[in-house]
């Protein structure tokens, strides 16, 4: 899906198709993801997880596999107070700036017993809209599937969502 709609705003700047018929052309063609390896957490539904789920970064940080946001041990311990006053974090910034990696080095930090309190015990997934999008038959069906899986994470306990793609949105 991803290359698909690289090339309809190729073809759109270049003036050569309508750019709605050709994204609902790619959409049609997009295949299905492939399921998430990670176990379903036990108070959610496995089909409701799994088509947004794109990592476990708790099982992935106690297996020392995410990467370490390396020079923002400030911004981090930031975060980690900001997370420990029950706030709710929205981090903002251009591609490629480390918005990820930041999340990533607050669950490793928790997992080490150096981060925020809110995440000690607690499973962070990474969540994905284009994962999500890629596993429906129909775009517009994402507002009743997010529905779904906010009511899924209010019930599930110690569950603490990541959306990596929130600015599809």
């Amino acid at each position: 899906p991803e290359r698909a709609a690289e090339r309809v705003c190729h073809r759109a700047l270049l003036g050569e198709c309508d750019p709605a018929r050709i994204l609902t052309t790619a959409w049609e063609r997009a295949p299905v993801s492939e399921p998430v390896n990670a176990p379903p957490h036990p108070s959610l539904a496995p089909k409701i997880l799994n088509r947004w789920l794109e990592l476990d970064l708790t099982a992935k940080a106690a297996a020392g596999e995410l990467q370490r946001a390396y020079g923002q041990d400030a911004l981090l311990e930031r975060l980690s107070y900001l997370l420990d006053l029950n706030q709710s974090l929205i981090l903002t910034g251009e591609a490629g700036v480390g918005k990820t990696a930041l999340i990533h080095g607050l669950v490793a930090r928790a997992q080490d017993g150096l981060g925020p309190k809110n995440l000690a015990g607690k499973r962070v997934l990474q969540l994905s809209f284009r994962r999500c999008l890629s596993n429906l038959k129909s775009p517009k069906r994402l507002g009743a599937a997010f529905r779904k899986l906010t009511e899924a994470l209010k019930k599930a306990e110690g569950v603490v969502p990541f959306f990596s793609d929130f600015d599809l949105i």
